[in-house]
């Protein structure tokens, strides 16, 4: 009988004391991992600008943004079309009748995915969509050379201006000013990008 007492008061103690909490085990924060993709040195990006670039009227440093127009494929992945590409201009020189044709060379330096994300990027121009110019092996942009020449001589000029000085003066201007081959580029101008070096890009979506 004594036994039973102490039995049902050591079950009423417990049925009345709070709870004893279970221990808690402290997790350490693991890192997120963020997936990542190897876009090789050469590898071709297909590009549109946003913002026109000329021989006669950009300057060297100018700022230059493009978008991809075609996913890039990355290791199994790919850079999405609709990526910012931004780069500044390297080189310019503007057409001159008594220099060499015009050249323009634009460097692009960082990719913007949607995401927002800046990563690092080296590249230049290949080849540009249904232009007249030529890309040489630096990623100068060549100017064509004029199908003909402002007078070559002061003697060619002052033989002109005697005979007829209204024509000379006409065609002096639609020589140079109208049929000055300069580089010109608007917006919506379709490039072929190399990179220039291997870069990791994170994970933008599965292919």
């Amino acid at each position: 009988m004594m036994h039973r007492a102490g039995a049902f008061v050591l079950l009423a103690a417990l049925a009345i004391s709070p709870a004893i909490p279970a221990a808690t085990i402290a997790l350490p924060r693991l890192p997120i991992i963020q997936p990542t993709a190897i876009l090789p040195s050469g590898a071709r990006l297909q590009a549109r600008l946003t913002t026109g670039v000329s021989s006669a009227t950009s300057r060297a440093g100018d700022p230059v943004s493009a978008v991809l127009t075609v996913d890039a494929p990355a290791a199994g992945l790919v850079v999405p079309a609709g990526t910012v590409i931004r780069g500044v201009i390297r080189e310019v020189t503007p057409f001159s009748w008594s220099a060499s044709p015009a050249v323009l060379a634009l460097d692009f330096r960082e990719l913007v995915p949607p995401s927002g994300a800046v990563i690092p990027l080296s590249a230049r121009v290949v080849a540009v969509d249904n232009a007249r110019e030529t890309v040489d092996a630096g990623g100068r942009i060549l100017g064509i050379t004029p199908p003909r020449q402002a007078p070559s001589s002061a003697e060619d000029a002052l033989m002109l201006a005697a005979v007829v000085p209204e024509v000379y003066e006409l065609a002096a201007f639609s020589i140079r000013e109208l049929e000055r081959p300069d580089i010109v580029f608007g917006p919506g101008t379709d490039l072929v990008l190399a990179t220039l070096a291997a870069l990791v890009v994170p994970l933008l979506r599965s292919r």
